[in-house]
């Protein structure tokens, strides 16, 4: 939820399909400028989520229209198995811990970086797959209400902050613009060593982390 979603123009593009949806995103959104140069509307990934859900069962999952047979959306479930061959899926229920066989036409493996879909496709020799691990890991550290740091703040470290993963810093990252009442602050870490990766800026108390905050942004002054 760390990671803010850019309203760039492409997104702009499918958004609009939508009518109204593209303006609701934007009141909820904060205009940053990255590269201290280009002006980017970020969203927090939670709020996206809670306003396409919304608008998803206001059109197909609705009682007083045409298009309320069309969806179901299923929480608290999960894929456990899948028959390719059939065309139907094992899920389990974790809400009320029980499972249940169902048929699809269409599978769409959206599930996340180690998603089950991918992996029981790729075990069934119906999908070839390969993945590449960077030796890098990454923290977000919630900083309070800042009176020093503008709501639209986006202060990357050190400059220049994109590199390939392979040439990854020691620590690099961003505060990201304020969302609710508080800044985020994403560490990303180069060390291969797990141990060491868990230590942003090798700091080992709070008072060594918050003085390498303040290296980083001496804007940032308040901390609990």
């Amino acid at each position: 939820n760390a990671f803010g979603f850019g309203l760039s123009s492409r997104s702009q593009v499918v958004l609009n399909k939508t009518e109204g949806l593209l303006g609701k995103l934007e009141a909820i959104s904060q205009t940053a400028k990255i590269g201290g140069k280009i002006d980017v509307r970020l969203i927090n990934r939670r709020e996206l989520c809670a306003e396409l859900l919304f608008e998803l069962e206001q059109e197909f999952c609705g009682t007083d229209n045409n298009n309320s047979h069309r969806l179901t959306i299923c929480f608290d479930t999960e894929v456990v198995d899948l028959n390719e061959k059939d065309g139907a899926l094992l899920v389990r229920h974790r809400d009320k811990n029980t499972t249940e066989t169902i048929e699809y036409s269409l599978l769409v493996a959206a599930d996340g970086a180690n998603s089950i879909v991918r992996s029981k496709l790729v075990e069934g020799g119906y999908l070839q797959c390969e993945r590449y691990y960077a030796p890098s890991t990454w923290k977000a550290l919630q900083l309070p209400e800042q009176p020093d740091l503008d709501a639209s703040t986006f202060a990357q470290y050190p400059k220049p902050f994109y590199k390939p993963h392979k040439f990854i810093r020691k620590d690099t990252g961003a505060i990201l613009p304020r969302f609710s009442n508080r800044h985020v602050m994403l560490n990303f870490r180069g060390a291969a060593d797990f141990e060491a990766a868990q230590y942003p800026f090798d700091a080992k108390t709070p008072k060594q982390l918050k003085e390498a905050i303040v290296r980083i942004n001496s804007n940032v002054t308040n901390f609990p």
